[in-house]
């Protein structure tokens, strides 16, 4: 999932703020995956974080539920004078990601795992 930071900033000044505020951003996001009940409840895995996206992997039948939870943990706010966005992308890697855009859609998130998975029904 990629974290998004709103589009009025400009500037060197900015961009570093932002940039010390998202590394904060992380450590909650991370904190509230460890708190929430991913782990015990789905097929979860946390890889890692890249600059502004976070890696995840989880069975193709945890799609929905834990793409949910993500998001919401993605979309909280973490600056007060900065929009939070997050976009969701769903694929083997970086290459072949889907992205579904920001804003939660279940069906979209169906389509994208029955077509990597080459399935012709639903799998959430």
């Amino acid at each position: 999932m990629k974290r998004g930071y709103g589009k009025n900033t400009t500037g060197v000044n900015d961009t570093k703020k932002i940039e010390e505020e998202f590394k904060v951003a992380v450590k909650r996001i991370m904190g509230r995956i460890w708190d929430s009940r991913l782990i015990e409840d789905y097929d979860y895995r946390w890889y890692f974080s890249v600059h502004d996206e976070t890696v995840h992997s989880f069975h193709k039948d945890h799609a929905v539920p834990v793409l949910r939870q993500l998001h919401q943990f993605m979309t909280e706010q973490f600056l007060i004078t900065v929009p939070s966005a997050s976009s969701i992308g769903v694929g083997r890697n970086f290459g072949d990601l889907n992205e579904l855009g920001e804003v939660f859609n279940e069906e979209k998130i169906v389509q994208a795992v029955k077509a990597l998975f080459n399935e012709e029904e639903a799998c959430v």
